[in-house]
């Protein structure tokens, strides 16, 4: 079970379907993913959108996966192979994911960033134009960890024990980006005591490009 939660996910003709969960998800996705039951939304995307109610997670095969693959319903699939009008309408884009996340592996924005390399055949200095990608060693999903996952993201009380600037603040980045044509080279990750502001900064981590 382990191995197979920690290996990448092939489809019926060989090709993959997702990649491994990373280590370290496993702090928080025991509570939900890795809870011995299907994870909800799968569930019930396979129940009401591929399938019917009846259909019973328990008899999951790789089939299914092929089934929803070749469905594709209201064109959900949603990987461009190629950001060319956004780049050239002068968009700019900072993604950024947590090495932690125990919801979607961090693998795949990293498999998303490789595919979009290719398909634009564009090295990553050349990306750099308009899309840059962050990795956030120590974060879960989207915010929280043990690590520096604070860079504004989110809002709320985290967001507002950083400073809103372009080394700090993910949303500050992007728009000194968009209005200066600076992009960042990395971003400073503020990790709180007990992820408290009012407790004080425990420490700080520079995440780069």
């Amino acid at each position: 079970m382990v191995r197979e939660i920690f290996s990448p996910l092939y489809g019926e003709d060989g090709n993959l379907i997702y990649p491994a969960m990373q280590p370290g998800s496993e702090i928080l996705a025991a509570e939900k993913l890795y809870a011995g039951k299907p994870f909800s939304y799968s569930e019930s995307w396979f129940k009401y959108v591929v399938y019917d109610p009846s259909w019973d997670a328990a008899h999951f095969n790789i089939h299914d996966a092929a089934v929803a693959e070749a469905l594709n319903p209201s064109n959900i699939r949603t990987w461009p192979d190629n950001l060319f009008d956004f780049q050239h309408k002068g968009g700019k884009m900072i993604i950024f994911h947590g090495g932690q996340d125990n919801q979607i592996t961090s693998f795949n924005t990293e498999r998303f960033y490789n595919f979009l390399s290719r398909g634009m055949q564009a090295s990553s200095y050349e990306l750099d134009a308009f899309i840059r990608f962050f990795r956030v060693p120590g974060m879960f999903h989207c915010n929280s960890g043990p690590g520096g996952w604070v860079i504004g993201q989110g809002g709320g009380a985290s967001a507002a024990g950083v400073p809103f600037a372009s080394a700090n603040n993910v949303l500050a980045a992007l728009v000194q980006w968009v209005e200066n044509g600076t992009g960042v080279e990395d971003i400073v990750g503020t990790k709180f005591v007990n992820d408290s502001v009012n407790l004080g900064v425990a420490f700080q981590h520079r995440h780069c490009k």
